[in-house]
């Protein structure tokens, strides 16, 4: 599969922490660093942006954004903070994206090909199940529960799927770490 991740590095942010959960360094079967792309993963900011995700996604040629950009409203400020970081800024809408700009601007699923992967974003993992079948993706990229988990499972039409929830970027709640992730995409074909 694509994409791999190392253990989180926690990264103060305030008074609390936030954790980046970095790919690790390509190793000489790698395809060339600058053939892979390099995509910032966030989910559950909850209307908040956290100005170390600028420090963290630097160098990004993309970001996506898994749902609950705002909080029954505020999708508008994260999305443009993080278009300041990267311009290619790509977003879903989550149960809390609620109000009518959010139902206006956010897809429910969104299905991107980034260095030739199919990726779909969803919110909710469990709703995902027919946008799967239906587009067959190589990568799922989901949130809602606010904790990070990167899972390999088989693919209803065969083969590998990836399931990364990046976690909550967002304010901490039930107890979690705040994270964020970067996946390194090679071409695909030349992974």
């Amino acid at each position: 599969m694509p994409c791999s991740v190392s253990k989180p590095l926690s990264v103060a942010a305030g008074d609390q922490q936030f954790a980046l959960l970095k790919p690790p360094p390509p190793t000489r079967h790698s395809a060339p660093r600058h053939l892979q792309m390099l995509v910032g993963l966030v989910s559950d900011t909850h209307g908040v942006y956290d100005p170390a995700l600028a420090t963290h996604f630097a160098g990004a040629d993309a970001i996506l954004h898994a749902g609950d950009v705002g909080s029954h409203g505020g999708h508008e400020a994260v999305l443009a903070r993080l278009r300041e970081v990267c311009p290619a800024v790509h977003a879903v809408r989550g149960n809390v994206d609620d109000d009518a700009a959010a139902q206006r601007d956010l897809p429910e699923s969104l299905l991107l090909t980034l260095a030739g992967w199919r990726v779909l974003l969803i919110h909710i993992l469990a709703d995902a199940a027919a946008a799967i079948q239906r587009h067959q993706p190589d990568i799922v990229l989901h949130g809602h529960s606010h904790q990070y988990s990167l899972e390999e499972v088989a693919a209803p039409q065969g083969g590998p799927l990836l399931h990364i929830n990046p976690g909550s970027a967002g304010p901490a709640r039930f107890k979690l770490k705040r994270t964020a992730a970067l996946l390194r995409l090679p071409p695909k074909g030349h992974e």
